[in-house]
């Protein structure tokens, strides 16, 4: 699959990369039109999931730091529709969009953040607030279907079972039990009777847990929580 990349990026003109010894550094450029954006990154995502389909290694550092904030509006708004996406600094910077930051102008400084000031982090989440509302409301759900998915061995005949698409599930073992359950709570628009099942649901919450010393005390209360939720259905 590297070479399908590089070959990608030789004939793209509105990209610059370097290929080092571990790793492929791409930037997108500001002189792409919006159509090109959109077709530059599914390519990119297209070419990094088959890697991860086939187990290849294909290590992607993407930045988008070249990019206007017009140019950011449209490409979140096509990367926050998108299930299949497995480049890690993408998922970087949706966290930042979803998480509820206190972010200081040197958090701007980072590279790898996509945002180059406070102000234009702030105006590309406001143009953006449908498709984020959207997002966190799927996350939610899958959320949700997690945890109550994690107490079952199996599904019984009564549930559906879901399939968590790769970006939720890159984000699920990106962070803590804590800060996936702030982020889930934003949204009040879940009906908890139509969460599914998970199958790798309980590998997903203890990944979640494993820094806490009273995380299946943690674990059994939310679940009880739930299972009131339900109960008051």
């Amino acid at each position: 699959m590297k070479n399908e990349l590089i070959k990608y990026l030789n004939d793209n003109v509105d990209v610059k990369y370097i290929q080092n010894e571990e790793d492929i550094e791409i930037s997108i450029l500001s002189t792409i039109s919006d159509e090109c954006l959109i077709s530059t990154l599914g390519n990119i995502f297209a070419i990094e999931n088959k890697a991860v389909e086939n187990k290849e290694e294909l290590y992607i550092k993407l930045s988008l730091r070249e990019l206007n904030t017009k140019q950011l509006i449209t490409a979140f708004k096509f990367v926050l529709n998108q299930n299949t996406i497995n480049d890690s600094l993408m998922i970087l910077n949706i966290l930042n969009l979803i998480k509820s930051n206190t972010l200081e102008e040197s958090f701007f400084e980072d590279r790898n953040v996509y945002f180059k000031s406070l102000v234009e982090y702030l105006d590309v989440k406001l143009e953006i607030k449908d498709e984020l509302k959207e997002f966190v409301k799927k996350f939610s759900f899958y959320f949700y279907s997690m945890i109550k998915s994690c107490g079952k061995p199996i599904a019984n005949g009564k549930d559906t079972i879901i399939k968590l698409p790769d970006v939720y599930y890159n984000i699920f073992v990106s962070l803590d039990f804590m800060t996936l359950s702030r982020i889930a709570a934003t949204c009040d628009d879940v009906n908890l009777a139509d969460c599914g099942y998970i199958s790798c649901a309980r590998e997903l919450v203890y990944n979640s847990l494993k820094d806490y010393f009273i995380g299946n005390t943690m674990l059994n209360m939310f679940l009880e929580g739930l299972d009131n939720a339900d109960n008051c259905e």
